[in-house]
């Protein structure tokens, strides 16, 4: 957590320039919201706004908690008007908030705060740090309580759980003073093996994995342990890279994208709809940059059409035939590669940089992410002894993704 307050002010100055200018450009999006979703499929009716929605969105019960969320969860957004109107779809859960990068007062003033729910990232395990920094964040959004405190990819080794309990007392000391009310957990690396402890410790309410069709089967046993557990699961990561990563194979995506509009799907919204179908999946949080994503994904959450068991199985199998096809450097952050890296570099999280900067396009977050990797960690370090690719499950070419990774990021 920064504390200079002159950087922050002039964040906050240039946020609020930033906002003041495209809510003109907002206008323009009124007018002709048609053309920005254009990659709906054919036949599909687009949510334009201001105008009806096609049905209603859907909730589901977020485990133990008892809470009742949009299916469609919403965050990481870059202008004030893509939180109103996803509010106004029906999206009641909020995604990282309480920093300047998000939603503040300008958009919690005035609503109902029984009809919305939110998480906060929190990067220390230190009881007093998570402490000083929830508090900076619950000042900065605005609010009284934000539901869920939210530990951020901390972990790397289960046996950590239970070696820092600073942030546990942390939890407990916010949560009786009613300033949060649930403690949630996000983790990029090693995921299925230290988000099964983490349920297992009984301590976490809810789990935020990476889980899309390149997931190994050991993250399916995790979301249905955290159905036995009745742990509320949000799935990060669904649209396994974005469109830019879809390129990559752009012949097999047309035939997959031809085969989902005979239901009048975008290939995304059916990567969404797959994560949805799992047992034991609550909710999905895909990114959005824009209008069109927006209304795309949102409309996920009103689709009320039951599938029958074979369109089902048809829809999962498209999906995951055309993961194979381009699936050849998808890292699934399962950690056997950092496990036997004799410069313990931080692979997991220097392929998730990468895949923000070339299959997502949000290159500034990229590169100030991989800045904040300690130097001797970074992918500069690696000899190129290959022991990785001999760990990796996958058979990835780890160590020329990690120089064309850093190539871009550095």
């Amino acid at each position: 957590m920064k504390s200079n307050s002159n950087t922050h002010q002039k964040k906050v100055v240039k946020k609020e320039i930033d906002r003041r200018q495209f809510i003109k450009k907002a206008c323009l999006y009124t007018a002709g919201a048609v053309g920005t979703i254009g990659s709906l499929a054919s036949g599909q009716q687009p949510v334009v706004s201001g105008s009806s929605v096609p049905g209603k969105m859907m909730y589901r019960r977020f485990g133990r908690t008892g809470l009742n969320i949009s299916v469609v969860v919403a965050g990481e957004m870059d202008f004030l008007p893509m939180y109103e109107r996803a509010y106004e779809l029906g999206v009641n859960y909020w995604h990282k908030v309480g920093n300047f990068e998000h939603p503040g007062p300008e958009f919690f003033n005035g609503k109902d705060r029984d009809s919305f729910h939110c998480d906060m990232v929190i990067d220390t395990l230190d009881k007093e740090g998570a402490i000083a920094q929830f508090e900076w964040g619950l000042k900065q959004s605005g609010l009284e309580m934000i539901d869920f405190m939210k530990v951020h990819s901390l972990y790397r080794d289960p046996k950590d759980i239970k070696k820092y309990s600073g942030i546990f007392k942390a939890f407990d000391s916010l949560k009786k003073k009613g300033k949060t009310r649930f403690l949630s957990v996000a983790q990029h690396y090693k995921t299925a093996e230290i988000l099964a402890a983490c349920i297992e410790s009984g301590l976490f309410d809810a789990i935020q994995p990476n889980f899309n069709v390149f997931s190994p089967p050991e993250m399916f046993d995790l979301i249905g342990l955290a159905e036995k557990q009745d742990v509320g699961v949000i799935c990060k990561k669904v649209l396994a890279g974005g469109d830019r990563n879809w390129q990559r194979n752009s012949e097999r995506r047309r035939r997959v994208e031809q085969e989902f509009q005979k239901s009048q799907l975008t290939l995304g919204q059916a990567l969404l709809k797959w994560a949805l179908d799992i047992p034991g999946v609550t909710a999905v949080v895909p990114l959005i940059t824009n209008f069109k994503h927006l209304e795309e994904d949102i409309a996920v959450g009103f689709d009320t059409k039951t599938l029958s068991r074979f369109e089902a199985q048809s829809n999962r199998s498209t999906l995951e035939d055309f993961a194979e096809n381009v699936s050849s450097d998808y890292c699934r952050s399962c950690g056997r590669c950092e496990s036997v890296c004799p410069q313990n570099i931080a692979v997991a999280d220097i392929f998730r940089y990468e895949l923000y900067f070339s299959g997502y396009g949000n290159t500034k977050r990229a590169r100030r992410l991989y800045r904040e990797i300690p130097v001797d960690h970074n992918a500069l370090h690696c000899d190129s002894c290959r022991d990785c690719e001999a760990a990796c499950p996958h058979q990835l070419p780890i160590v020329s993704k990690l120089h064309q990774a850093h190539s871009i990021l550095a």
